[in-house]
């Protein structure tokens, strides 16, 4: 399966929940394009957060989103660093410095539940994943030759 294409099915079933299949297909991704990917998850992620956060990117409102993920993912395994998360979150919308006390790994991590909580709440979102990862290829596209 081209790299591309292995990023949008490993994504897509990360936001459809289907946990098993992305790990599956996660495992299928080459270390050489561990950078790539990593790129286009978290233009994906951008693109939710934007649709999520449209009304309301202030901290209390990332932090009640942070708190919901975290009694979403109360069992998982390994536990969801929900501070993480918000840096991640806040760096979105502005606060970008505060990446430099999260590992690019921790940021990726950060990326799987809140793509798949903001695909869970939003049925737009799922009726129109297509649309979504095609932004984010476009926007990773941008950001690496930038």
């Amino acid at each position: 399966m081209e790299s591309n294409q292995l990023f949008r099915e490993t994504v897509r079933a990360i936001a459809l929940g289907d946990a098993e299949r992305a790990k599956q297909l996660d495992a299928q991704i080459p270390d050489a394009d561990r950078s790539s990917y990593f790129v286009f998850l978290s233009a994906v992620m951008a693109g939710a957060v934007d649709h999520h956060f449209q009304d309301d990117h202030s901290r209390d409102a990332i932090a009640k989103f942070v708190n919901e993920l975290r009694y979403e993912y109360r069992k998982a395994n390994p536990p969801i660093k929900p501070l993480a998360i918000e840096t991640v979150l806040r760096a979105f919308f502005g606060e970008d410095h505060l990446l430099d006390e999260v590992t690019s790994e921790d940021q990726m991590l950060a990326a799987y539940p809140v793509i798949r909580s903001i695909a869970y709440r939003s049925e737009h979102m799922r009726d129109n994943l297509d649309k979504y990862l095609d932004d984010a290829e476009m926007l990773a596209r941008q950001w690496v030759g930038e």
